[in-house]
């Protein structure tokens, strides 16, 4: 019923806010403490025109730095005095310098640095003029860090050398801790950039190199002039890598010696994806080039610096047969996404964190429409369904949702702001807008949008306003109906009937009896949606004594599509991604199949150094010999110890952490001791990283209920030995509430906090008691609805046998046989679905 009348909700809004007279924000006081959360804003007595930046970053191994600036601004205020963002800068003090408008100077009477609000006060002796234009200048200098924020320090290795370089990342407010600046993104200026580096360096930034002087050991590159942005999306990048271009070097990708020569894909699709948004909008891209770079350490997928957009390295290397179908469909994602952004973020800005869905609700929109247009076999509009509109309508049904246009000011709370809200919650609401009005409507009313907020801020009403001067609603005088189900509208059931059960409008016994039909279903999206649905309630049933019964379910409905799918062979791209999801529900509930097949892939792998395990079933083929130990096969010392931990490519550290978070899987005490003492201990010979440490933890804990309560029992008896070693057991306390669901381990986990609450920093303290109200939360859950789940379960003939390993009894191989032998009979009517 909640879902229902959300949807209903969701469907009029944009006609509600098309037509809104009021703007609609909640507003939520961030400060934290009894000052005013406006103080985090700077005060509007002055505007930016103009930054001359230079920075010198020619310590070596990008250690520290130091620079100069002048802003030239517009005093709008009446008043003595101005203000700029600084956070954790050295300013000398003796170099500011205040020139007025006839080119004198004016006499800076007192300096004032507030730290909470990461401003400095100006204050002068005079009133300044309103209107009339004055310059600052300062000299400033500051650490390079390595916290993926601001100016910070990555490396690489290359030939057994640690390899440095400089980059920027400074979304939402990391711009203040670089220089300091009208760090608000409606404050929009030009800017000069100059960069003094070491000469074995290039030095790149969102303009073109006009001239570039070396003397001796240093080079200094000077930028051509931006034109008016925010802060926010200035960057600049000093490493030593290579480059991939074409079109006179108007696209160009940067990446690391040994990585460039895997960036065609990326490159070729950038010039593709650029010239498909500047067709739809009828607006040309701005800025003379286009760079994108793979840095090794960057906190987000990617980032638009306009000119300049960084990556996280994976997101830009695609090599044929070894990058998976997932990692794919990301990088023309994620390119996408980021080139939406040269006009919706970039060219038109909304004026505050507010109206953030602004920008990333319709780069998100565009992801996927335009994607659609260059790669058409990827069904992405089908995927965009499951992947925004069914994540936003089930993260919805919180208690603790917000909405869209949310008023916050606290550096602390902004970067919480980037959330499904503002990605697959705006781009769903954007879709039915432009279902609303029409296709056609929709894009006249967005590059009219675009004309008249162009190198402006901009906030809903002038979106709305655009809507309409176009927007006519013309609904058809006939519907004509498909003879068959479509696809989206089976996932939509689908999605719906696990949601309306676990909110409690219906019985379980109706949202399994409706998934009965996914044994005979072979589409990507319905089987996406239901993935998640299986595995949550796989999770939550999974320490019922009936468990085995609903594991035969498994089996049952994945048993088909196996057949159809297996782990290998060649595929196109959303068969891979296909491939993905079933094959991890075929192995992880037994078929037999499946189970056959990933233990002989793992065998190859051990035995033939040049074979690997392909990216896509790497999860599958480790969890299936987790939960299902091979007679023939260790999987600590033959595949942990021998295969995995012995891979020395970057990339197959990808691997490893899969590896890690199949631990779960396991069912045998054996390998649970093995990983819990590997988690506690050094193993000589045999390196685990703190970060590998939490990564087995999680892993125990997102498993069986068995994994985790030797996890619970283990933390609890070695305490100290374990949170010690661990990088952070804030992010175990929060999972340990989001899986337990037994009053054994609820009882554990309040012996846990109890004894040793006193330990815990206050956010690992604030998780723990948070876990204690959740994990209660899934008890009740378990009361409500194990017993209507068993009855199903029971009606329905499904027997509580469990699957056997290679190799194993008789029941396991008269179940493959009748599902071997039911796959025939339907393969032959597989036209029969929902009708």
């Amino acid at each position: 019923m909640f879902r229902t009348a959300l949807s209903l909700a969701a469907f009029w809004l944009p006609l509600i806010l098309a037509s809104a007279p009021v703007e609609i924000v909640e507003k939520v006081s961030t400060s934290r403490d009894a000052h005013d959360d406006s103080r985090y804003l700077l005060p509007k007595v002055s505007e930016p025109i103009n930054y001359n930046l230079f920075l010198d970053i020619t310590n070596y191994d990008f250690y520290s730095y130091n620079g100069t600036v002048e802003i030239t601004f517009c005093y709008t205020g009446d008043q003595n005095h101005f203000y700029l963002n600084s956070d954790g800068l050295v300013i000398a003090t003796e170099t500011i310098k205040v020139t007025g408008p006839d080119g004198t100077d004016v006499p800076v009477a007192n300096v004032i640095y507030m730290e909470e609000f990461e401003q400095i006060y100006f204050g002068f002796r005079d009133r300044l003029q309103t209107g009339e234009q004055y310059k600052i200048a300062l000299s400033f200098l500051n650490n390079i860090g390595t916290e993926l924020k601001g100016l910070y320090r990555s490396s690489y290795m290359a030939e057994n050398t640690t390899r440095y370089l400089a980059t920027t990342h400074f979304e939402s407010t990391y711009a203040r801790s670089v220089f300091p600046c009208y760090d608000e993104p409606s404050y929009k200026a030009t800017f000069n950039v100059k960069i003094r580096h070491r000469s074995e360096y290039r030095a790149l930034s969102n303009m073109p190199a006009i001239n570039s002087v070396t003397v001796g050991d240093y080079t200094e590159t000077t930028f051509d002039t931006t034109p008016p942005m925010s802060t926010y999306l200035l960057a600049f990048v000093i490493s030593d890598f290579k480059t991939l271009s074409h079109e006179s070097d108007r696209f160009r990708v940067f990446a690391a010696d040994s990585k460039v020569a895997h960036t065609g894909y990326a490159l070729e699709f950038l010039g593709n994806s650029l010239r498909t948004l500047e067709n739809f909008f009828g607006r040309q891209y701005q800025l003379p080039k286009v760079d994108l770079i793979a840095i090794p350490d960057f906190a987000m997928g990617a980032m638009e610096n306009w000119g300049l957009i960084t990556f996280r390295e994976q997101y830009l290397i695609y090599e044929e047969g070894v990058t998976t179908a997932r990692t794919k469909q990301n990088i023309a994602d994620l390119i996408t996404h980021e080139l939406t952004h040269m006009w919706f973020g970039n060219e038109v800005t909304p004026e505050w964190w507010t109206y953030l869905w602004l920008s990333e609700g319709f780069a998100r929109y565009f992801e996927y429409y335009i994607t659609s247009q260059l790669e058409p076999t990827w069904n992405l509009w089908q995927q965009f369904i499951v992947n925004n509109v069914h994540s936003a309508l089930s993260q919805d049904c919180n208690s603790n949702n917000r909405m869209m246009s949310y008023y916050a000011t606290d550096p602390a709370v902004l970067n919480d702001l980037f959330d499904y809200v503002v990605y697959a919650k705006s781009a769903s609401v954007i879709r039915m807008i432009q279902n609303v009005i029409g296709f056609d409507t929709f894009r006249q009313s967005l590059n009219d949008y675009l004309r008249s907020r162009s190198y402006l801020s901009t906030r809903p009403q002038y979106l709305y306003t655009s809507i309409e001067k176009f927007r006519t609603v013309d609904l058809p005088a006939s519907v004509e109906f498909e003879d068959q189900m479509p696809v989206i509208n089976r996932a939509q059931l689908v999605d719906d009937v696990a949601n309306l059960a676990r909110a409690g409008e219906v019985g379980y016994d109706v949202a399994l009896s409706l998934m009965q039909y996914l044994e005979r279903e072979t589409e990507y999206i319905p089987w996406a949606t239901a993935y998640n649905a299986l595995l949550h309630l796989d999770r939550m049933f999974s320490s019922h004594e009936e468990y085995s019964r609903f594991e035969t379910f498994l089996r049952t409905i994945t048993g088909c599509m196996y057949e159809n799918i297996l782990l290998t062979g060649p595929m196109d791209q959303i068969s891979r991604l296909h491939r993905g999801n079933t094959v991890y529900l075929a192995c992880y509930s037994g078929v037999k199949k499946c189970l056959d097949d990933a233990h002989a892939l793992a065998n190859k792998a051990v035995q033939d150094s040049s074979f690997t395990i392909p990216e896509e079933v790497q999860a599958s083929v480790f969890c299936a010999l987790h939960k299902y130990p091979s007679a023939t096969l260790n999987v600590q010392t033959d595949l942990f110890e021998k295969y995995v931990t012995s891979a020395n490519r970057p990339e197959d550290l990808d691997m490893i952490n899969r590896f890690l978070a199949s631990v779960g899987c396991a069912r045998n005490e054996t390998i649970m001791e093995y990983y819990l003492t590997l988690s506690a201990y050094n193993y000589p010979g045999l390196p685990v990283t703190a970060g590998q440490r939490s990564q087995i933890y999680l892993g125990l804990i997102n498993g069986s209920p068995g994994t985790r309560q030797a996890a619970l029992q283990y933390l609890y008896e070695h305490f100290s030995t374990v949170t010690y070693l661990l990088t952070s057991v804030t992010p175990i306390f929060t999972e340990l509430g989001n899986r337990i669901n037994t009053r054994l381990q609820h009882e554990v986990l309040k012996n846990i906090v109890d004894e040793y609450g006193h330990m815990l920093t206050t956010a690992a303290k604030a998780a723990a008691d948070a876990a204690l109200v959740k994990a209660e939360q899934n008890i009740r859950w378990i009361e409500k609805h194990a017993e209507s789940i068993t009855s199903w379960l029971v009606e329905q003939d499904y027997e509580g046998t469990t699957a056997q390993p290679p190799g194993g009894g008789a029941v396991a191989y008269s179940v493959g046989i009748a599902v071997a032998f039911g796959c025939a009979i339907m393969l032959i009517s597989s036209n029969v679905l929902i009708r």
